[in-house]
């Protein structure tokens, strides 16, 4: 039977690790944050609200993940830093 050994690439263990501790560090102390699957009741109206602010977080993180990597590193948009602005954005709201 092969041995299989662990292979960390480019520390991504590390950066996990440490994501996942900030995440944890920041729920105790701040507590729940509010997202549209998160509210009192599906039929309340804040939802909706709490659903555009969510998305408006998104597209800026995106926009703003776009407008970094076009201005000041390749001079053209790139549409993984693109996605990863817009998820970003999602897991600090939820």
């Amino acid at each position: 039977m092969p041995s299989y050994r662990l292979k960390d690439f480019e520390g991504s263990s590390v950066i996990h690790l440490t994501g996942g501790v900030i995440v944890l560090v920041r729920a105790w102390v701040l507590g729940p944050c509010i997202d549209p699957g998160s509210t009192l009741a599906g039929g309340d109206l804040r939802i909706a609200v709490v659903a555009v602010n969510t998305m408006i977080g998104s597209v800026t993180g995106a926009f703003a993940a776009m407008l970094y990597k076009w201005r000041f590193k390749t001079k053209k948009p790139d549409i993984s830093m693109i996605c990863n602005g817009l998820l970003v954005v999602q897991l600090l709201l939820s």
